[in-house]
């Protein structure tokens, strides 16, 4: 009966013992919680669940932060560094205080303890409202997030690059007015962000903000100066007013927005960077007096802008700025501009002092007080097929009508020059040139694959090198007896039948005739002392050839790969170099003279 005693007593002492183990955990265990709550990660009380914030002072914040406080003169607050994402509500607040103090930045990547890649985990925010007192939004904060609404407070003065880069449900942005500076690519990449609000003393609008956004419409800053490079790019905007104190378009910065089809430049506007529109839908165009520069393609391919008044400087006139502007019909000046003006309704830009002729379009009929054409003055012109030229005209420039669509031009006589390339590539079928002209520039008609016959006229001199080559269908050539020099290339790979080189030729260039297929008679009248190398190498089909007796010195291969059958060398002949007859397989005789 007595060890039935003990045994129960012995239990009672146990359960007293766990009940007094039990009771001191659970005393460590609040301890331990007392401790984490004031010397560790505090647990916030707004309205979201035991969600675990970490928060730093200025002195310990990252440099971005730092620079901006030190700036602004700020030296009170606490930084927020991060938010445990796992427990987030839809619609989320930032508490706007800590330990009494207001929150006045956030760290970078704050849903993602600063791992970028992390961020992906706070899919469940749709909404934030950020802290009252908030002044600095640092770097990638709160990039690739999922929110689709952010609620600024009214002391917002900065917000870092790419801060909200690739949030891609985010719908709308309203920035209040204390915003003074955007980073590039801060909303980069937000694809439905259709509603965007800019505070208007926002002067800088930087690289990338809003590139590939799903914007339709903005109101831009009314104090904004400068728009960044590409920061409108690639985004649904149907029109855009620049305002009158914008004074630079940095390259590329509304490229490639196919919906745009308004565009009006404020007034202040000095320079339109490089592809600042190209791929446009803008119809019509108005360039302000103080614009200074242009940069090439800044309207390259807009391909529906039918109307262009340019009142810029004339230095600042940049040709290729309009590439690809296929449908332009209608160009003039402001009868006020002191350089320039389209006198007489040209549809053309002239330089009053010069009068020369520097843009055309379609539309362009020439005054006959124009002296010149300008260097690239119809470039890459698609829509031009007919135009006639005065006989004010003396010099048409480099690559003035160049990859043209030009079908038929005209000439009185008066011009004297014709400029480098000035043809090349356009669709021309015949061509006669006046007896006015003197030369023919280097490549003037070079592939130019519509043109079969060409006539030149007596007073011509020089055909420069490759003027002619490659104009796969050219069967029938006039040359005048006041030529002097054809130079190399010159109707290389043609379709001539037959060519008469007249006598005051005196050298024939290299590869001047190279390939030239259905050749079959060559005339060389006496005067002729020079045949360079390959000048007929490779005219299969030629047969017959008389060398003059003028003629010293024939070059390597100048009758090479010929269907020559008899060929009688001159009395005058002085050398003739290796291979002149290389593969001429149907040659049968060769008269040598004595000496």
């Amino acid at each position: 009966m007595e060890k039935m005693d003990d045994v129960v007593n012995k239990r009672e002492r146990t359960k007293k013992l766990q009940t007094l183990v039990s009771t001191l955990i659970l005393l460590l265990l609040a301890a331990g919680f007392i401790v984490l709550g004031c010397f560790g990660p505090s647990i916030a009380h707004s309205n979201y669940i035991s969600t675990l914030i970490e928060y730093t002072s200025i002195d310990l914040a990252s440099d971005e932060i730092k620079t901006q406080c030190k700036n602004d003169g700020v030296t009170d607050g606490y930084v927020l560094k991060s938010v445990d994402y796992s427990l987030l509500e839809e619609d989320f607040t930032f508490d706007s205080t800590y330990k009494g103090k207001p929150v006045i930045g956030i760290e970078k990547n704050v849903f993602s303890k600063g791992n970028y890649y992390l961020s992906y985990g706070a899919k469940g925010v749709k909404k934030i409202h950020l802290p009252k007192q908030l002044k600095y939004i640092a770097s990638n904060a709160f990039s690739n997030l999922y929110i689709e609404e952010v609620e600024f407070g009214d002391s917002i003065t900065y917000i870092g690059e790419s801060a909200f880069a690739c949030c891609r449900s985010l719908n709308k942005v309203i920035l209040p007015d204390s915003v003074k500076h955007l980073g590039k690519m801060a909303f980069y990449e937000c694809t439905f962000l259709e509603e965007v609000k800019l505070p208007d003393g926002l002067e800088v609008i930087p690289s990338q903000c809003f590139m590939k956004t799903g914007l339709e419409k903005v109101t831009l800053p009314l104090h904004c100066k400068t728009i960044g490079e590409y920061s409108f790019g690639e985004t649904k905007l149907t029109s855009v007013d620049i305002p009158d104190e914008v004074e630079t378009i940095e390259k590329c910065a509304f490229t490639q927005c196919s919906n745009l089809s308004h565009l009006s430049l404020g007034k202040g506007l000095k320079t339109i960077g490089e592809y600042a529109f190209n791929s446009t839908h803008i119809e019509s165009l108005v360039i302000p007096n103080k614009v200074v520069s242009i940069g090439k393609c800044a309207f390259d391919m807009c391909q529906w802008l039918r109307v262009l008044e340019y009142n810029g400087s004339k230095n600042a006139f940049n040709r290729l700025a309009f590439d690809g502007c296929t449908r332009l019909s209608t160009i003039k000046v402001s009868s006020d501009h002191m350089e320039l003006d389209s006198r007489d309704n040209c549809n053309a830009i002239i330089d009053t002092f010069s009068n020369e002729l520097i843009f055309g379009c379609k539309n362009t009929v020439i005054p006959n007080t124009v002296t010149s054409i300008s260097s690239k003055a119809f470039y890459g012109n698609s829509s031009i097929t007919k135009l006639h030229i005065p006989s004010s005209v003396t010099q048409i420039g480099d690559y003035a009508f160049f990859r043209s669509d030009i079908e038929e031009v005209t000439f009185d006589e008066g011009l004297t020059t014709i400029g480098k390339s000035a043809f090349q590539s356009t669709a021309i079928t015949n061509l006669t040139l006046p007896k006015s002209l003197v030369s023919i520039g280097k490549s003037a008609f070079f592939s130019c694959n519509n043109l079969k016959t060409v006539t030149i006229q007596e007073g011509t001199e020089t055909i420069g090198e490759s003027a002619f080559s490659s104009c796969e269908k050219l069967e029938e050539l006039s040359l005048p007896n006041s030529l002097k020099k054809i130079g190399s290339y010159a109707f290389y790979e043609n379709a001539l039948t037959a060519v008469t080189i007249p006598e005051n030729v005196e050298q024939i260039g290299t590869y001047a005739f190279y390939r030239n297929n259905n050749l079959k008679k060559v005339v060389l009248s006496d005067g002729i002392e020079t045949i360079d190398t390959y000048a007929f190498s490779q005219c299969t089909a030629l047969e017959d050839i008389n060398l003059p007796s003028s003629l010293t010195e024939i070059g390597e291969e100048a009758f090479s790969h010929t269907n020559l059958k008899e060929v009688v060398i001159p009395d005058g002949i002085k050398k003739i170099n290796d291979d002149t007859f290389y593969v001429c397989n149907s040659l049968t005789t060769v008269t040598i003279p004595d000496t």
